[in-house]
């Protein structure tokens, strides 16, 4: 440009490249608190069901030696659970001072620390392979797929350990099997009929394979089924079963699923409609559910874990106020391993009333 002055314009650059460099510099050294926050929260919930855990051990071992049946069990429980809160509240302190050091003043956690753990990491790189028609498949090995291919192991090992001693009078792992198998057979019976056992198999795979999910869940970072693609499938495989059935068995008389019997003929202009949509939303709701009572069971323990470091950090009364959710925590972390067993179950049950409603079609309508 004519008129320019060469210092003047290397000045500038010279203060951009600065300017430049102690953003690179700053964003590259702030530290994660959110991550840090969880971590620590994570630490003292393991510190209190840690504690409970060796009480209720130690409750069960002097009810087996001293036969003081069910009082050992109860002071050990009392007595893990005291020495845990004992434990968590003197790691806070701790907690309270590292951060007190390494943070500053207390912030907000970022809005996304509570959602990080449901992120796709991938693993083990493998090769993208291509499908006819341009459509391209990544084999790699995610955090997802180790989770469901640990949970699948887990069900093989229990019950290859469960059957290779199989008894008359069963062991404790066989009578756990066999409890199982009892259960959801009766269960099955009980809605489908006396055809349930044509069915059994895959019933008892999906219960077994939810439930193991959702178990898993709770003690490692990351749950498969607070993916809302794994629940899609789930739900799909369970739905295109019910169509195989229902059309192998019924043929054109599957009509009859959505032209209830008794109903007059002006009002099947409006219950036609309504059934045949609540029909097609079944797999929708059967993977909603799913996915979301473990995601917002996996956020709120997030979220609550995140709140016993964060009030640490403000002083003895942060320290004391840090209780409450502690207390939240470990009543969340049992209402959650309920909801981990209670969503399998209601899988597996909505799979044998979405049965029943095509091999018993004659009967219901």
């Amino acid at each position: 440009m004519p008129g320019s002055d060469p210092s003047r314009e290397e000045a500038i650059r010279r203060l951009d490249e600065q300017a430049a460099a102690l953003e690179a510099r700053t964003t590259r050294d702030i530290p994660d608190h959110g991550a840090q926050a969880s971590g620590y929260g994570y630490r003292i919930m393991a510190l209190l069901l840690g504690g409970v855990f060796v009480g209720v051990g130690l409750g069960a071992a002097v009810d087996v030696l001293v036969g003081s049946a069910p009082w050992g069990m109860i002071v050990g429980v009392l007595g893990g659970f005291v020495i845990s809160i004992w434990m968590a509240v003197r790691s806070a302190r701790i907690y309270s001072a590292v951060a007190a050091r390494d943070w500053g003043p207390p912030r907000d956690l970022p809005d996304d620390a509570s959602m990080e753990q449901f992120e796709i990491h991938k693993g083990l790189q493998l090769p993208t392979v291509e499908l006819p028609g341009g459509i391209l498949i990544d084999l790699s090995l995610n955090n997802s797929i180790m989770a469901m291919l640990i949970a699948a192991g887990l069900i093989i090992a229990f019950f290859a350990v469960a059957t290779s001693r199989a008894a008359v009078v069963p062991g404790r792992t066989q009578l756990i099997a066999e409890g199982l198998f009892s259960y959801i057979d009766d269960m099955a019976e009980g809605i489908i009929g006396h055809e349930s056992r044509k069915f059994f198999p895959y019933i008892f795979s999906i219960f077994l394979f939810v439930l193991s999910m959702n178990m898993l869940g709770m003690f490692l970072s990351f749950t498969a089924t607070s993916q809302l693609a794994v629940t899609v499938t789930l739900a799909l495989m369970t739905f295109a079963i019910v169509l195989v059935v229902g059309f192998a068995r019924n043929g054109h008389r599957m009509y009859k699923l959505f032209v209830p019997s008794g109903v007059p003929w002006y009002m099947l202009i409006l219950v036609t409609p309504i059934e045949l949509i609540s029909f097609f939303l079944r797999p929708v709701t059967l993977a909603l559910r799913l996915f979301g009572n473990m995601l917002g069971g996996h956020v709120a323990l997030k979220v609550f874990a995140g709140f016993i470091p964060a009030l640490a950090t403000l002083g003895a009364v942060g320290v004391a106020g840090a209780i409450l959710p502690l207390a939240g925590v470990v009543a969340l972390t049992a209402l959650e391993f309920l909801v981990a067993f209670l969503q399998a179950f209601v899988f597996a049950v909505l799979t044998c009333v979405y049965l029943n409603d095509v091999v018993n079609l004659g009967d219901h309508h």
